[in-house]
């Protein structure tokens, strides 16, 4: 008996100190929600590639939003140790463009069937969880896995060199061997007058090569996180002189 405890708590990840994959699964209002991570050790403020997995556990068809221009359903949450959201919630220039709407269509989930999202997320404290939001006896509910702590080795950000000319560009040099591939999120100010920001790329974003650029050659400013999957995340603000 107790060696079967054991393995079931393996199987949950609820003490997978190892360093390999992790999987642990939480259930509400008919929905089981999955976070399922390829391991657990990274750099400080790495850039995770998870996998989400959502099964329909009651008798009826659920429902979701889909993603829209801000946010992901469902997503991958970095809780700080008092509970507080610092990613996505925390980097608020992602929060910045109002009323965008759902962008793809709603999610429909069959009683008994699954569905699987690849997401990314950036951990600055080694706690995350999978959320997603669906609807419920005419309102919405809420389901989340359980927290995942991840454990960090030191902060090996990119190297940046920002230029502003001819345009302004971003160029990122790994600090050791990278294995997956090169991505950012960004915003950048183009328009005096306008919004905060008037071009917002809430959704990750790869390049060939490792020069970023933003959306006009000459913002007045530009936020970004960029770095490569698995790996510590530069956070790069540029302001206009």
């Amino acid at each position: 008996m107790g060696l079967l405890l054991m393995m079931l708590l393996v199987g949950c990840g609820a003490g997978n100190r190892s360093g390999g994959p992790v999987s642990v699964s939480g259930v509400a209002d008919g929905m089981r929600i999955t976070l399922i991570l390829p391991r657990t050790v990274y750099p400080a403020d790495p850039l995770i590639r998870a996998e989400i997995k959502y099964h329909n556990v009651s008798r009826h068809l659920i429902t979701a939003a889909g993603t829209s221009c801000t946010q992901n359903n469902p997503l991958v949450q970095d809780l700080s140790p008092s509970g507080t959201v610092l990613f996505p919630d925390g980097v608020r220039w992602i929060q910045f463009i109002p009323d965008c709407g759902a962008t793809t269509e709603d999610l429909f989930l069959n009683s008994g069937n699954t569905l699987t999202s690849f997401v990314y997320a950036v951990a600055p404290d080694p706690a995350v969880r999978a959320v997603m939001t669906f609807r419920h006896n005419g309102g919405t509910a809420t389901v989340a896995s359980p927290i995942v702590h991840l454990h960090f080795t030191r902060y090996l950000p990119p190297r940046v060199t920002i230029r502003s000319t001819p345009v302004v560009s971003a160029t990122l040099a790994p600090r050791g061997r990278v294995h997956g591939q090169l991505l950012y999120v960004s915003a950048d100010h183009c328009y005096p007058g306008s919004a905060p920001y008037d071009y917002l790329g809430a959704y990750w974003s790869n390049i060939y090569g490792r020069t970023i650029k933003p959306q006009c050659d000459h913002p007045s400013s530009w936020q970004m996180i960029a770095g490569w999957v698995g790996g510590s995340v530069a956070n790069i603000h540029y302001v206009a002189r």
